[in-house]
């Protein structure tokens, strides 16, 4: 009983949610490799996530705003605040749609300007391929507004639970049409059509469970966006580390070792990224109920539920790490078809990056649910420029070195977050 009572409660449901997007997004990683493959070469593949690298990163095109929005909100909807909330998601929706609507034009025209190819594809296929996949990611900012709403208005669980389900969904309408046109450009195009229809259901989910949005005509006022400039500063250089490292380093690591290269160190990244990907769902899961929890003035119960869930979580991920040591070449070899084997070296120093990333996304869920992560998002985004820097321009010869480097990162980053939540204090407040 005690147990179920955990799973109805704001943190169980947390949990509940962001395990479906787990489910989700390792689902899809785990089955997007060998399906690929099994139509495409290792060349292809890995000039496929190279031609995609920077339209997956317009997915920060709202430079932080949602994240901060959402927190916000948050805190709003749980004070009372219902009108200041309104003004505040109808001052955001606007923004953020007209930085969408200027980005895709300016992509637009900078297509069609260029001669832009990227082999294998011809100049046709690679400039359908970028448009698509710049629209596809443009759609994720749209859905991560709704989401912002309904995760004000404690509807969260079922907003992940839609948008993993979406996910999914996306992944199987790409690989159907992979298989049947054997084409690259139409599997995008696959994804494309089934995330705008996603994104139009989950519309009409967010006015049903979250009455209070509004997206009538702004008026012109600022009121509502007052101590918002550093939270959205910060909240757009956490993705824009992740960016840098996640499609920063695998430009790097082309450069230096070629496609075949990079389909190796994002397979491998990929299946070690399960730690990580744990990580989030315990901090995304919670991170609700403590906003919540910091807003009503509960700061001593919230921090001591962090350190609960720190200490616990730290022991799965040493095990699942242990595990992933110890099975990890034996997975990637029947997972790749034999298409890609690790060496144990380069294995274990990736999964060591990982666990020390893990441990300081969970130390940092105490500054992202106050709005006062400024500092360590700022200090993130410039190790990650400055580590792919070194990286690109030092040219490794060994693909062991590219997560010597980053693991460094990583320790200075846990060093860092520890020191700055314990001296944290609100902006938004």
């Amino acid at each position: 009983m005690r147990f179920r009572g955990f799973f109805r409660s704001g943190p169980g449901r947390g949990l509940l949610g962001q395990g479906f997007t787990l489910f989700s997004v390792m689902g899809v990683q785990l089955l997007q490799v060998p399906t690929y493959l099994n139509v495409l070469t290792a060349e292809e593949y890995g000039s496929f996530l190279v031609l995609i690298a920077i339209p997956s990163a317009l997915t920060l095109a709202d430079f932080g705003l949602l994240s901060a929005l959402s927190t916000r909100l948050t805190r709003l909807i749980a004070a009372g605040e219902v009108r200041e909330a309104v003004q505040l998601f109808r001052m955001g929706v606007f923004i953020v749609g007209s930085l969408v609507v200027f980005i895709l034009v300016t992509v637009i025209i900078f297509i069609g300007l260029t001669s832009l190819q990227f082999a294998p594809f011809d100049q046709v296929q690679t400039k359908f391929i970028v448009i698509q996949y710049t629209c596809y990611s443009l759609l994720f900012i749209v859905s991560s507004a709704l989401e912002a709403a309904m995760r004000a208005s404690n509807a969260y669980a079922d907003a992940w639970i839609r948008l993993a389900a979406l996910r999914i969904l996306d992944f199987a309408a790409g690989v159907t049409f992979l298989y049947l046109t054997r084409s690259v450009a139409l599997a995008v195009s696959g994804m494309l059509v089934c995330r705008l229809t996603g994104v139009f259901f989950l519309y009409r989910t967010t006015r049903r469970r979250a009455p209070w949005t509004s997206f009538l005509p702004l008026r012109p006022t600022s009121s509502g966006m007052r101590g918002m400039l550093q939270p959205t500063i910060g909240s757009a250089a956490l993705p824009l580390g992740n960016a840098v490292l996640n499609q920063g380093v695998v430009l790097a690591v082309h450069a230096s070792l070629g496609a075949n290269a990079v389909a190796l160190y994002s397979t491998t990244r990929t299946m070690v990224s399960t730690v990580r990907q744990l990580s989030n769902v315990v901090s995304n899961g919670i991170m609700p109920h403590m906003t919540q929890q910091y807003a009503l003035g509960l700061e001593r119960q919230a921090d001591r539920f962090l350190r609960r869930v720190v200490l616990a979580s730290s022991v799965v991920f040493c095990a699942a790490s242990i595990a992933l040591l110890l099975g990890g070449q034996w997975i990637i070899s029947v997972w790749t078809l034999g298409a890609i084997a690790p060496s144990h070296a380069f294995l274990a120093l990736m999964i060591l990056q990982v666990l020390l990333d893990s441990l300081w996304v969970l130390i940092a869920v105490k500054l992202l649910s106050q709005n006062c992560h400024f500092e360590y998002s700022v200090f993130y985004a410039s190790v990650a420029l400055i580590t792919v820097l070194v990286l690109y321009f030092s040219s490794p010869f060994s693909i062991e070195t590219f997560p010597v480097v980053t693991s460094l990162q990583s320790l200075a980053l846990l060093v860092f977050v520890s020191i700055q939540s314990r001296k944290s204090r609100s902006y938004d407040v």
